[in-house]
């Protein structure tokens, strides 16, 4: 009896879930009630109330950058055909993030905080929008980036639109085994390197109780991150690519696993960078370059500085203008404020421990990551001074 409950209601959740976007197109659009609207009046919206009006859902989030330029692109069309259309940005963003959002830009768009629209429009990546016409049938399902105002003409003069699939649906799926291109087992160590797959990439260690690594994974990714990773830079912005295009970095993708038995001579950083040496096109070597600007992150005030982490597990997500770090040591902090800055960033901490350290700030206020660092007694302060700064300098043999 259970299990039969059980199974009805998967078959019943995996119907929503896997509720296509094709199969949206030339259906009438679900009567969905939008019910929490953050600047305007109108606190809910349903969508068979618009009929008579075309309709532009745009899902987003305030830590998506292609998101924050393509609502720009809609403000406009907003302002410029004003009732002739409505366009809506729903986001499953954290609702006071969204409100400050709101608070900070004023758009000129309806703003829709809701959590939980994905089990009637799935989506697997953002920008994501979906063209309504005026009889509330769905004419397009589209990212956000190709939201063109030829489009928009054509929805408002129920012209047929061309549908422009995303890059998601256009990657072909493939059950095949990866290609091995090397795999080595001793008592020491085991490795295998293969050929990467078109598909989300993820990137991991594995550490002992003593905070030591002994396992990496790396799938589907370019060799950008497999040189971050085996040489266990801070960020990307520490490569420094000499004497070739640096768009060679992200032509192919590889998986790379590594796991190392206790008390190896090699560990698991030794082995990536032989293996990268034998098998990627490339030669890396450290090397020190000069600056005269660049970033420094500095103790503001010691009295409010984090205090040792008392976890015991250590994890971190970085998306946007948030950063979750428990159990960090301060570079993991430093890779992420160097992606934000887009540059080095020297540490003048002097802080050795692990810490728990949430930054949660706004694209559109960039003084507000100085305000979450001071909440730990840190500050990004610029400097203009002659730094020397280590690299992985990666160059291409003839």
């Amino acid at each position: 009896m259970i299990k039969t409950l059980f199974l009805s209601l998967f078959v019943t959740l995996s119907s929503l879930l896997t509720f296509s976007q094709d199969s949206l197109i030339g259906k009438e659009v679900p009567d969905y009630t939008f019910s929490d609207v953050l600047n305007s009046d109108q606190k809910d919206i349903r969508l068979s109330d618009l009929k008579g009006t075309p309709i532009v859902l745009d899902f987003w989030a305030t830590w998506c950058t292609p998101c924050i330029s393509g609502m720009k692109k809609l403000e406009e069309y907003q302002e410029k055909y004003g009732n002739e259309i409505k366009i809506i940005a729903v986001s499953l963003d954290n609702r006071l993030r969204l409100q400050n959002y709101v608070e900070s830009v004023k758009p000129k768009i309806t703003i829709v905080a809701d959590t939980i629209h994905q089990t009637i429009f799935p989506y697997k990546v953002i920008p994501h929008t979906i063209l309504i016409d005026r009889e509330g049938i769905v004419r397009a399902v589209l990212n956000g980036k190709t939201v063109e105002e030829e489009m928009l003409l054509k929805l408002m003069n129920d012209q047929p639109i061309e549908v422009v699939k995303k890059k998601e649906e256009q990657q072909s799926k493939t059950n095949k085994t990866p290609k091995i291109i090397d795999a080595v087992s001793t008592s020491d160590y085991t490795y295998t390197l293969s050929q990467g797959e078109k598909g989300k990439g993820s990137r991991f260690l594995v550490k002992d109780r003593n905070r030591i690594p002994y396992a990496m994974e790396i799938t589907n990714s370019i060799p950008w991150w497999l040189y971050v990773r085996a040489y266990d830079l801070s960020s990307p912005l520490r490569l420094y690519v000499d004497g070739f295009d640096e768009d060679e970095l992200a032509f192919e993708r590889y998986s790379l696993s590594i796991e190392v038995a206790p008390n190896s001579e090699k560990d698991i950083y030794t082995i990536g960078q032989e293996v990268l040496s034998q098998h990627l096109p490339f030669k890396a070597e450290y090397t020190i370059l000069k600056t005269d600007s660049l970033f420094a992150l500095e103790v503001l005030d010691s009295a409010k500085l984090p205090p040792v982490s008392t976890l015991e597990k250590r994890s971190y997500q970085m998306y946007g203008p948030v950063f979750m770090g428990d159990r960090i040591r301060l570079k993991t902090l430093l890779g992420y404020l160097e992606e934000q800055t887009m540059t080095p960033i020297l540490d003048k901490t002097g802080l050795t421990d692990f810490y728990d350290i949430h930054l949660d700030w706004q694209f559109e206020a960039p003084e507000t990551i100085h305000r979450e660092l001071a909440k730990y007694g840190l500050k990004l302060e610029k400097i203009y001074q002659e730094v020397e700064v280590e690299y992985l300098r990666i160059t291409k043999p003839t």
